[in-house]
């Protein structure tokens, strides 16, 4: 199969609303080879230019523009928007560290942390 019966989509206009969120709802009227036009509607941050197919992820954007954190580290006292990001921070806070570099003697609570030394200390991607 070739890219012969791919038509790209065409904008041909949007409009743009606000909800009680203050996400802004744009709707995209679009075409796609010639059918009939369809309305796709993403949500875009009110105070800058995020945008996201979903409302939750906008609302969740949001509360880094208020400043609002309100999951707080028991051990440091960082805060967080989410609980999911402070349960990444709390494993640098845990003993165990099951992540080993083969590169050095370097060890980590998580992959990701280990991914990221990979990348800065050895230039390396995993």
């Amino acid at each position: 199969m070739g890219d012969s019966n791919f038509v790209p989509l065409e904008i041909i206009g949007n409009t743009s609303k606000k909800d009680k969120s203050e996400a802004l709802i744009v709707t995209d009227v679009v075409t796609f080879d010639g059918m009939k036009d369809l309305q796709i509607q993403r949500f875009q941050c009110s105070l800058c230019p995020y945008v996201s197919n979903f409302k939750h992820n906008v609302q969740r954007h949001l509360m880094s523009h208020s400043g609002n954190k309100p999951f707080q580290c028991n051990m440091c006292q960082r805060k967080f928007i989410q609980k999911s990001d402070l349960k990444i921070h709390m494993l640098r806070h845990a003993k165990e560290k099951p992540f080993r570099c083969d590169l050095c003697p370097k060890a980590y609570p998580s992959r990701s942390a280990l991914n990221f030394h990979n990348r800065i200390t050895h230039c390396s991607y995993s």
